[in-house]
């Protein structure tokens, strides 16, 4: 299919068009943009992927249920004290034990 539309090389420039501070200054200051987008801490992400994959395990949830009274075990109660425990050791590791390294 064939557009017959214009052309970007033929359209109309207004070569008489003032430039405002931000385009001077980058067309006389060479600036570049920042090209490393994966200049990340990837500590958090392998600290999450870590206890993500602990807690999933079924040895986790058969300790959690050796360790809770009769009378509470369920899986509801389970996942809630995984959930708490998932919660307090990524602040621990990420707050207080990473940041004293960094």
């Amino acid at each position: 299919m064939y557009n017959s539309g214009d052309l970007i090389s033929q359209l109309p420039i207004d070569r008489n068009e003032q430039l405002n501070e931000q385009h001077n200054f980058i067309l006389t200051k060479n600036f570049k943009p920042q090209t490393n987008y994966f200049d990340i801490d990837y500590t958090e992400f392998l600290v999450l992927s870590i206890l993500l994959v602990l807690f999933s395990l079924k040895s986790v949830d058969e300790f959690i249920l050796t360790i809770l009274p009769e009378k509470i075990k369920s899986n509801y109660i389970v996942n809630a004290v995984k959930i708490t425990l998932f919660v307090f050791l990524y602040a621990f590791i990420t707050k207080i034990y990473l940041k004293s390294y960094s």
